[in-house]
């Protein structure tokens, strides 16, 4: 007995052969072929939610960083008639001379450190009666400041925390504080005001 090969079976049947066989081999490789573009599918949406809530986190940031603007001045506990650079490192008296520039678009944060009812409100109604926009009009932390403080946060601001100053009657002191909201100045009312 000889083996004969049968005259139609040749390596590219055997392939044709392979091809048709289902084995778990053969189902897995295709399998992965094709979850690999639902695998890139999930990736892109995932980078796309996290860059959309990173925009958004950036914007809710910037929302309460706003709101809480006035409350960070409210910290001072210096009742003197101006504060020393070793009482508040952040915050810098300085001389009334110069000629900064006066931007009126800038909101007025409104602070009374005394127990009078009605003194911020008298003060707001100079404010608004010359135009500034008052953002806030609250109590202060720090209590009985015996001279007003007018806070500015830098010198590009310093022109227009004069200008509020003068309209409040030139009381007070102008200190340049890093903490103040940018487009902002606050003014908290001491004895000077009553």
């Amino acid at each position: 007995m000889t083996a004969t090969k049968l005259p139609d079976y040749d390596h590219h049947s055997a392939a044709a052969a392979e091809e048709n066989r289902q084995g778990a081999h053969r189902s897995r490789t295709r399998t992965i072929s094709a979850a690999l573009p639902v695998i890139a599918g999930i990736a892109v949406v995932l980078l796309s939610i996290g860059a959309v809530s990173m925009v958004i986190g950036n914007r809710r940031s910037a929302s309460s960083d706003s709101s809480a603007s006035g409350q960070a001045l409210t910290e001072d506990t210096a009742t003197t008639a101006a504060p020393t650079a070793s009482a508040d490192p952040e915050a810098t008296p300085v001389a009334d001379g110069g000629d900064a520039a006066v931007d009126p678009s800038v909101e007025v944060v409104l602070l009374n450190s005394l127990s009078v009812n009605g003194l911020a409100g008298r003060y707001r109604a100079k404010l608004e009666d010359q135009g500034w926009s008052i953002s806030l009009v609250d109590d202060a932390k720090s209590r009985n400041l015996s001279v007003s403080k007018i806070y500015y946060r830098d010198a590009d601001m310093l022109g227009t925390a004069r200008a509020v100053k003068k309209v409040i009657g030139g009381i007070g002191v102008l200190t340049e504080n890093a903490t103040v909201y940018p487009g902002r100045v606050t003014v908290v009312l001491g004895q000077d005001a009553q």
